[in-house]
């Protein structure tokens, strides 16, 4: 399994984020077998820790995170899943909100922004305007 980028900063595991996933025949499988066919995630039932921590409107979303990107990688050998990008920097900012390592990553090859947040779209848009031209 190959990903765009990877975090190790949730409960400092490594897992790959999913904004790109490459599989190999044998990772296929496993993905769909695994992830492809859950049940629908809900929260309540599947990750009750999320109702403590997050809002009512992240509680499902988060739990969907958990179980499709931080736990897919529990399905692999260790060895067998690689991330390109780290999804923060040295001091724990994330490509997702913070302009400085998204252009850093940028300028190395990473070819995504994160559209859903709005205030870092807009500095992407005014950064490198030549990016949403292609």
């Amino acid at each position: 399994l190959l990903s765009l980028n990877y975090g190790n900063e949730t409960n400092r595991k490594y897992w790959l984020e999913s904004p790109l996933r490459v599989f190999d025949r044998k990772g296929i499988r496993l993905f769909s077998r695994n992830i492809c066919r859950m049940r629908s995630i809900r929260w309540r039932r599947d990750c009750p820790h999320v109702g403590k921590i997050y809002r009512p409107s992240e509680r499902d979303k988060r739990c969907v995170v958990e179980k499709t990107e931080i736990d897919l990688v529990d399905y692999f050998e260790e060895g067998e899943v690689m991330g390109l990008f780290s999804a923060t920097n040295e001091k724990g900012e994330a490509w997702i909100d913070t302009i400085e390592y998204w252009e850093y990553l940028r300028g190395v090859g990473f070819p995504v922004g994160k559209v859903s947040r709005a205030r870092m779209f807009q500095r992407i848009k005014a950064s490198r305007r030549e990016d949403l031209l292609r």
